[in-house]
């Protein structure tokens, strides 16, 4: 599961590190913030918080399991904002990914 800001559950198992590198698979490659910088439109901070009330819903269907739902959350063009937490240096390790990643 993901971690909430509160607690964090990541367990760092394999099973669990599956899943996460099957949604990022699903959703795209990953690509750095920099490497994006000169096409934003808006700050991060103002878009972190306009989307975390979705961020938020989406990580509760993730930890439930209901990857339909996670999936079924992205347009074609859309990016995910992850902040890796526990996971960050196995998974740079393993994927190269930042913390935080935008994938798209």
């Amino acid at each position: 599961p993901i971690p909430s800001a509160s607690r964090s559950r990541m367990g760092g198992t394999a099973a669990m590190m599956a899943r996460a590198v099957a949604v990022w698979v699903a959703l795209g490659t990953a690509r750095t913030v920099a490497e994006d910088t000169e096409r934003r439109r808006f700050p991060d901070d103002e878009v972190i918080a306009s989307q975390s009330y979705f961020s938020r819903t989406w990580r509760e269907h993730f930890n439930k399991g209901d990857f339909a739902y996670c999936g079924g959350s992205y347009m074609e063009n859309a990016s995910l904002h992850a902040a890796l937490g526990p996971a960050a240096p196995d998974l740079k390790r393993l994927l190269g990914l930042e913390d935080p990643a935008v994938i798209r």
